[in-house]
């Protein structure tokens, strides 16, 4: 709860500066590039456990 008062109050400081649509285009792009890398980080870890143990059979 408090890292999302200390985010807001940030994110006020920022839309004051930069302006509200730039804040929240940038907040949902860095939000969908982390989506990604979790999504295709796991994705990849999965892929190289398979393959470690398909490889450890031969």
């Amino acid at each position: 709860m408090i890292i999302s008062v200390i985010g807001g109050r940030l994110s006020g400081k920022l839309a004051n500066k930069l302006g509200q649509k730039k804040v929240i285009r940038t907040g949902l792009l860095l939000a969908a590039i982390a989506d990604i890398i979790i999504i295709y980080g796991l994705a990849l870890l999965v892929t190289l456990f398979l393959s470690f143990l398909l490889i450890k059979d031969i």
